[in-house]
């Protein structure tokens, strides 16, 4: 396909020339990849069918089994995510996660058992903590 920009007109011998810029495009090449984007982390558990901390962990069809400490670090991530502390991507909770897993001495622990164990009470501890501290703002540090 040929595309003309502009002519340009020169005067010689009392005839008008035109000269024309063309521009010859090059054939267009369409590539299609197929990219695949992990969902939101608060959408995962929609798209798959169980918690994302379920998969991290490799705990297959018996998550279930570890429910009460799937919850309660999901929702310790969730309260993160929801007031922006991290990201509501799955890389950001990984990352977040990986964190928690090396300030409790778990980075070489192969059992993902003992780390649920581990995070859950240190999640617990945590959360006292905020209460703590909620409670001394509400009624003052006297």
């Amino acid at each position: 396909m040929d595309t003309t920009f502009r002519t340009k007109r020169t005067k010689q011998d009392g005839e008008i020339k035109e000269e024309k810029n063309e521009f010859i495009a090059p054939e267009k090449q369409v590539t299609t990849e197929k990219v695949h984007l992990d969902p939101p982390y608060l959408n995962y558990e929609a798209e798959h069918g169980k918690p994302y901390l379920a998969n991290y962990y490799e705990l297959g069809d018996y998550w279930e089994v570890f429910n009460q400490e799937i919850g309660l670090l999901g929702e310790y991530i969730d309260r993160k995510v929801n007031t922006g502390e991290i990201a509501n991507s799955v890389e950001a909770v990984k990352k977040e996660i990986k964190k928690m897993e090396k300030l409790n001495g778990l980075r070489d622990e192969p059992r993902a058992t003992v780390k649920l164990g581990i995070l859950s009470a240190y999640i617990k501890f945590l959360n006292e903590a905020d209460g703590v501290k909620l409670s001394s703002r509400k009624y003052g540090n006297h």
